[in-house]
């Protein structure tokens, strides 16, 4: 399968679980480590969406301006 045919797959997943169900979808998708990894990806992008520089955010996070830029 092609990246757009998993894309396809995630994103109708998502779009049929209710809020209250997520966690559980998610730890039964997810490692541990993968649910810690999306969650700062995401707090990466409230916060360049808030308009703070990639090594404001690396610094505040405590990650490599290479993770943030990624």
């Amino acid at each position: 399968m092609y990246f757009a045919d998993h894309l396809h797959r995630v994103t109708a997943l998502l779009n049929t679980v209710t809020t209250a169900d997520m966690p559980a979808v998610l730890e039964d998708l997810l490692t541990p480590q993968e649910i810690v990894e999306l969650g700062e990806r995401i707090e990466v992008l409230t916060q360049l969406k808030a308009g703070k520089t990639q090594r404001v955010i690396a610094d505040e996070m405590g990650i490599s301006v290479t993770t943030v830029s990624r």
